[in-house]
């Protein structure tokens, strides 16, 4: 029986005692070899040997290893947002404008998103992993999920990802990065917040591209098609539609494999069948002449003395299963442990090294062991940690030395997440740019939800002055000047028109708004109008932001070419660029902010997310737009009920539309958006 054609796939659950291990082991189904169908092209070293060793759905629920509760591993590109490039004019629609900008990128939601998140958050536990860089992720997670990032499981980006060596095949100028589901059924990071072996092949699903699942079972993930913009008609996330439907069913179903392989979706599997199948098999070849696997054994054969047995398997993808020791090796270690016994692979009688004592294997990257590590072990001390050979693209397969360390299993571990608890580490998710001090010191990066603070339920109102609340007139322009009727104060050149229901309107957003005031006015002109507006009112104010606080486009405006451009990012709240803002990171999103402002200043916002109401006309006497009736008033009172603030925005058109594509100056305002995004690629840069 040759050690090579084992590849290995079955759970040790360390909690487990040695009778229950027996009673589960007298179920295990014996092992078939399953090599994967021969291709006329494909090297014999290519062959994908299978054996696993599983034990019953109804036997692992019984033992306590199944969650009722299934585990969605979403992606955002392709499937809830678009992602265009502006190098890449073929990726972007014409016929609308992008949600929101980030660097070269312009980003599209998909229709029905918001509520097909919430549904996987009700039906699934949802973790989300992306092959996008860490920076690149964040530019589109807060905009598109909001607070419901918060739910989250997980947030996995590239570094979370296996590089495969190859470029993608349909662009051979990006890397193809791999999406190793065994990474997250074997807790490759610890802090994962779920138990050891608590998800498996029966209970996850992965939807991702296909090439992306190279290395995981068949049936644990599915690849729908890419999400076009243009299709205005798209129903795919919606209450009806053919994804919300599929997890639906999902959800009652007992095991994902049985379920996904009779409701088949989207793009088929990567197999011998596939067109392209010669490239992919020379990636998976690949990958798995990287990994042979010494496993390192210290066995006691005398007293303070110890022999190293390293038994190498070669497996033909190890990502597909487990990293464990079969029935094979364990008696081989008995032959050791008690030579008079004979070495027989089959036996089945019951044996003292099966269940207490099973070893768990950890590779490790470091120095040889001394003396004193074998000491160590033989106290039962067990602090071996994982670390793991820097990826490098151009390092050889044999630049790094393997090794693995057996870890004794049970009360040893037990002891260990003791020890955890003590020192203040919780079990909870842990970005990837948590330092080993911050772990060590028990600060957690992720707060169980119901103990978070998610700040007031009142949405944030971000309101104006000139145009909306009052009318601003120059002396030196006398065709701004209204002639039937007196300013209501005058400051420097200035005069100023107080609009109709001005102050009742004020009071009303206080009580139903946390509000906060941004003009692109010079601090001084700003405060010559706020005390003789809004009184004590402007008290209540969460922030007063001026012309400091906009984006310079670097261009005029385009009614006016002597006046300067400036932006209002919603960003710059949301993301607290100013720290004194008096709330908590994230309490802000798309989802409860809205802006009012001129259509042009909110070029670089998501979509839905600001209204533009025309003007106010200081010389019409009949004016009611903020009365208790009036059109504004209205419309925010439905606002501050609504759930969302973009669909009731898009639901509920006031004033000028967005700037897209189709308006007659977005020649103009495209370059502002460009230049803008030019500048800032060009910093980021000079920081790297």
């Amino acid at each position: 029986m040759a050690p090579k054609v084992w590849k290995i796939k079955t759970t040790i659950d360390d909690r487990r005692t040695s009778e229950k291990h027996h009673e589960n082991e007298a179920a295990i189904k014996n092992a078939s070899d399953k090599t994967c169908p021969k291709s006329t092209t494909m090297p014999p070293e290519a062959w994908k040997i299978k054996n696993t060793v599983v034990a019953s759905d109804h036997q692992q629920q019984e033992a306590g290893i199944m969650n009722p509760v299934k585990l969605l591993v979403l992606p955002l590109r392709g499937i809830i947002v678009h992602r265009a490039h502006r190098s890449r004019p073929e990726t972007i629609p014409r016929n609308r404008r992008p949600d929101f900008c980030y660097g070269k990128f312009l980003v599209y939601k998909r229709p029905f998103c918001l509520d097909f998140l919430k549904f996987c958050f009700e039906r699934f536990h949802v973790g989300l992993w992306s092959s996008a860089k860490e920076y690149n992720l964040q530019g589109i997670l807060t905009n598109v999920m909001g607070d419901l990032k918060n739910k989250l499981l997980f947030t996995w980006d590239q570094e979370h990802c296996t590089d495969s060596g190859f470029m993608c095949l349909e662009n051979q100028d990006k890397p193809l990065f791999l999406k190793e589901l065994d990474h997250l059924w074997q807790k490759k990071y610890p802090n994962l917040p779920w138990g050891d072996e608590e998800y498996s092949a029966s209970n996850t699903l992965l939807i991702a591209s296909p090439e992306k699942a190279l290395l995981n079972p068949p049936n644990t993930a599915i690849f729908p098609l890419n999400y076009d913009p243009a299709n205005k008609k798209d129903d795919f996330l919606g209450p009806k539609g053919e994804l919300r439907v599929f997890l639906e069913g999902l959800a009652e179903a007992e095991d994902v494999q049985s379920y996904v392989q009779d409701h088949p979706i989207g793009e088929p599997e990567i197999l011998p069948s596939h067109p392209d199948w010669d490239y992919y098999c020379k990636i998976i070849c690949y990958i798995n002449k990287k990994r042979n696997i010494a496993f390192g054994f210290f066995l006691p054969m005398k007293k303070g003395s110890y022999v190293a047995c390293h038994i190498a398997f070669s497996i033909a993808s190890p990502c597909r299963s487990s990293i464990l020791v079969t029935r094979y090796l364990f008696h081989f270690l008995r032959h050791i442990f008690h030579p008079d016994s004979s070495f027989t692979p089959n036996q089945t009688q019951e044996d003292p090294l099966m269940a207490p004592k099973i070893w768990r294997i950890k590779s490790t990257v470091d120095d040889p062991r001394t003396s004193e590590r074998h000491s160590q072990i033989e106290a039962g001390i067990n602090n071996a940690s994982d670390k793991t050979c820097p990826k490098s693209t151009t390092m050889p397969p044999k630049a790094s030395k393997i090794k693995t360390t057996g870890v004794a299993s049970g009360d040893q571990l037990t002891d260990e997440q003791d020890d955890e608890k003590e020192a203040g580490i919780n079990n909870v998710v842990v970005a990837s740019g948590d330092t080993e001090d911050d772990k060590e010191a028990g600060i957690d990066s992720g707060i169980p939800l119901d103990r978070l603070h998610l700040g007031s339920k009142k949405k944030l109102l971000v309101i104006p002055l000139r145009g909306i609340i009052v009318h601003r007139a120059h002396r030196t322009r006398p065709d701004t000047i209204p002639r039937n009727r007196r300013p209501d104060f005058c400051y420097g050149n200035f005069f100023v028109y107080k609009r109709p229901f001005c102050v009742e309107f004020l009071r009303f957003c206080f009580e139903k708004f946390n509000v906060g005031l941004w003009s692109s006015s010079r601090e001084q002109n700003l405060q010559g109008i706020l005390t003789n507006v809004m009184g004590d009112l402007k008290n209540k104010l969460l922030f007063t932001w001026d012309q400091k606080q906009c984006t310079n486009s670097g261009f005029m405006c385009l009614e006016n070419q002597e006046k300067p451009l400036f932006l209002k990012e919603l960003d710059h709240l949301w993301q607290k660029k100013d720290p004194n803002l008096p709330w908590s990171d994230g309490e802000y999103s798309a989802s409860n902010t809205l802006l009012i402002t001129y259509p042009e200043k909110t070029l670089l916002n998501p979509p839905h997310t600001s209204i533009s109401p025309l003007n106010y006309d200081p010389e019409n006497k009949k004016d009611d737009f903020l009365g208790p009736k009036g059109e504004l008033r209205v419309f925010l009172e439905g606002l501050a009920e609504a759930e969302d603030v973009q669909t009731y925005v898009q639901d509920h058109p006031i004033g000028e539309p967005d700037i897209l594509p189709s308006h007659p100056g977005w020649d103009y305002y495209c370059k502002i958006i460009c230049s803008i995004n030019k500048i800032r690629n060009k910093d980021k840069k000079k920081l790297l």
